[in-house]
């Protein structure tokens, strides 16, 4: 990590008002990224991150009653590199592609007690972070082609019922530049992504059994093929979507209900060194976001 330091920080979207609360400090000790999922089965939010340099799996579980996050649980036989979390029913999966030598399936372990249980290897291939979203009583992943196929950054997708993954399949039309990222709202999944021509967030809806034509979120050409998005949906069905502008380092985000438009995006006011994407959840019909900061 080059000696940079590395924070996380966490805020709420308040519906009422229509905005976020004040960023407020969750941890030090983290690299540039984080992943944040409901866990039904306890009642809980958590947020796994690597820590800096040795990128150890670590997570902590937000209590709602104080408004505070628990001290940080770590597990140094596990390291985290392009990773995402979802629940599957009462579970929570963690999930990664390894993204080195040749073997690109998936590798995914569940939280048992205050550990994991051992990884398991599934036969899909990808490679960055899976995103990763419930619906149905499955367990939906997206995510890039592995570099070995003849479509490197093509957007594919695949399944879990909670025993065994299905064949990866291509959502047509859907080549992105950086992980894509998966949401559940009102019982449809919404897939986002930075395309590989540098222009705005791209996404695309899954509505028996197939995928949407890809179309633009307006005004979002700050997120380019780097950049990595966030999307969760509120207890009441308004879809939001954080990013990173790659150039500015700042953080916008915009919401969408069905049968309307994308809002204008807005910039996060006091939000500044942004390192990598954000990511959000819902919980307790709210949605959070935890981003990485650096200095």
């Amino acid at each position: 990590m080059g000696g940079t330091q590395y924070s996380l920080k966490w805020m709420r979207y308040d519906e009422s008002t229509g905005d976020w609360t004040e960023p407020q400090l969750l941890t030090q000790d983290a690299s540039g990224y984080a992943a944040l999922s409901a866990f039904p089965g306890r009642g809980e939010l958590w947020c796994l991150y690597p820590t800096e340099d040795e990128w150890y799996l670590n997570w902590t579980r937000y209590d709602s009653d104080n408004d505070e996050w628990s001290y940080p649980d770590r597990d140094p036989t596990r390291q985290l590199r392009s990773f995402g979390t979802s629940s599957l029913g009462n579970d929570l999966w963690c999930l990664q592609f390894p993204n080195s030598g040749s073997d690109w399936r998936l590798r995914g372990y569940r939280a048992a007690g205050n550990s994991w249980t051992p990884p398991s290897v599934f036969d899909p291939t990808g490679e960055w972070s899976p995103g990763l979203a419930e619906c149905d009583g499955y367990l939906y992943c997206v995510h890039i082609a592995n570099p070995g196929s003849k479509q490197p950054y093509q957007v594919q997708w695949t399944r879990f019922d909670g025993k065994s993954w299905e064949p990866n399949k291509d959502i047509s039309g859907a080549e992105a530049g950086q992980s894509p990222v998966l949401a559940e709202c009102l019982g449809q999944l919404h897939c986002v992504y930075s395309p590989t021509s540098y222009t705005s967030l791209q996404w695309s809806r899954f509505s028996e059994g197939a995928w949407s034509t890809p179309e633009e979120i307006p005004a979002t050409a700050g997120a380019t093929g780097d950049t990595v998005p966030a999307v969760a949906a509120t207890g009441s069905g308004k879809l939001i979507c954080c990013y990173q502008d790659a150039y500015t380092r700042q953080l916008y985000w915009t919401s969408y209900k069905q049968e309307s438009n994308w809002e204008q995006p807005k910039q996060f006011e006091g939000v500044s060194n942004v390192e990598s994407g954000p990511s959000l959840a819902c919980y307790n019909e709210d949605v959070y976001c935890v981003y990485p900061v650096s200095g």
